[in-house]
């Protein structure tokens, strides 16, 4: 009897051990889909004469900092002993989610640390752009409101922004952003960007290009995207927008319809199942 309860007693025993490292295996799988991930994105834009950029400020240049990017904290948030206890370095700033604006911080942390931009919301250049004229923008107000988070994400004494103004004014403006719901992310850098574009955008001559009979590809791009820079310059084009190529053939007659469109950003296609998608996307800039 008694060799029969040690042997229950072992097999008890093992069968324990063997439930708790199947726990921990599982664990170990969840933190490898998180832990040691990063990921790249790289812009480009056709090459433009302006005055936002230096030699050390070109859009290759800068395009690196876009893969720096900061997590909105959650409502909870830290406690105010841990916040005084954690050093203060210029640029690491938390936001305050304001009824589910998480969406928001997000974007805004990674708008944060693109050095261009930066540097020309915490210099006050903002300022010789502003286009209270345009219709299509805020008179200024949002740029002013954006630039002002800018700064103090940036003067090494704020550690949670709180951009309740900020936020009721660009609802304002986008309307179909309702306050309190959950949105997307992309779809609000979106609508802010072009907000900002629009409140800076200077506009320069409106003449059009003279049509060129045969045009080769080439001919085409350049003519629809200096086409897109007479309406449209700002820090925020140089930046951010692009140039997409488009073709469309015919399986009857194989005729080819080309077109050149600007563009801000691309939309793909992610697997969810997958905890892992490498996106390759090949840019072409010619000087």
């Amino acid at each position: 009897m008694l060799e029969g309860m040690s042997l229950f007693l072992l097999v008890f025993l093992l069968w324990f051990l063997l439930l708790i490292a199947l726990h921990f295996l599982k664990l170990l799988l969840c933190l490898s889909s998180y832990v040691g991930t990063s990921a790249n994105v790289y812009c480009s834009v056709p090459p433009t004469s302006n005055d936002y950029f230096t030699a050390s400020h070109s859009p290759i240049a800068s395009s690196r900092v876009l893969s720096s990017i900061a997590v909105a904290p959650s409502t909870k948030g830290p406690t105010n002993d841990a916040l005084n206890a954690v050093p203060k370095q210029p640029g690491v700033v938390g936001i305050a989610n304001l009824k589910n604006t998480c969406y928001a911080g997000s974007a805004l942390q990674c708008l944060f640390h693109i050095e261009p931009l930066r540097d020309f919301f915490t210099s006050n250049q903002y300022k010789n752009h502003i286009n209270v004229d345009n219709k299509e923008g805020s008179k200024g107000v949002i740029t002013e409101l954006l630039a002002d988070l800018f700064k103090q994400a940036w003067d090494n004494q704020t550690k949670i922004l709180q951009p309740r103004e900020f936020y009721e004014k660009f609802l304002e403006k986008c309307k179909h952003f309702e306050s309190g719901q959950q949105n997307d992310a992309e779809e609000f850098l979106t609508s802010l960007i072009s907000v900002v574009h629009e409140d800076i955008n200077q506009k320069p001559s409106s003449s059009k290009t003279a049509e060129i009979p045969n045009k080769q590809e080439e001919q085409m791009a350049v003519e629809s995207w200096n086409a897109h820079l007479r309406q449209n310059r700002s820090i925020i084009v140089d930046l951010f927008h692009g140039q997409t190529r488009s073709a469309v053939n015919c399986l009857e007659c194989d005729y080819v319809s080309t077109k050149f469109e600007p563009t801000f950003s691309f939309s793909l296609p992610l697997k969810s199942f997958h905890p892992r998608v490498i996106v390759e996307v090949t840019v072409i800039l010619k000087e």
